[in-house]
């Protein structure tokens, strides 16, 4: 694949559908967790914006709930393991400047795991499609 190719193929993911919801629900993810990080609107607000995801992504239901299942299994398992490793550390390996009421991390990360999880997802269906577009010969169909 040439550079050039390599560039129309990406552009062409980029301006996938599916490819544009993902990064709009992180852009409005991150703007959100910017906005209201202090607060308890951050964690609603997120929950909308999966909903949005949730409608709007092309797949299939079967997809989405894998997602979903993944998104919330890795924030519990997450804020679980990132709870443990300040209590046994005492602060000293992790540390958040404002952590919720009685614990140890801050509410808005169950926000941001979202957008690590999309963005993870997202990148794998790069390198799926890149690598599709490696190994086929060379369309530039979306």
């Amino acid at each position: 694949m040439t550079p050039v190719e390599f560039i129309k193929h990406t552009f062409s993911f980029l301006t996938r559908h599916n490819t544009l919801v993902v990064l709009g629900v992180v852009v409005l993810n991150t703007i959100n967790i910017l906005v209201n990080h202090a607060n308890t609107r951050v964690i609603p607000i997120t929950l909308i914006l999966l909903m949005m995801y949730m409608i709007m992504y092309r797949s299939e239901w079967r997809n989405k709930w894998i997602l979903l299942f993944v998104y919330a299994s890795f924030s519990v398992l997450t804020l679980g393991g990132e709870s443990v490793v300040i209590w046994m550390t005492q602060g000293h390996a992790l540390r958040y400047g404002k952590p919720s009421a009685g614990g140890n991390v801050p509410v808005w990360l169950f926000s941001a795991y979202l957008n690590m999880v999309l963005t993870v997802y997202l990148l794998t269906e790069y390198g799926n499609w890149m690598y599709d577009k490696w190994t086929k010969p060379t369309t530039f169909e979306t």
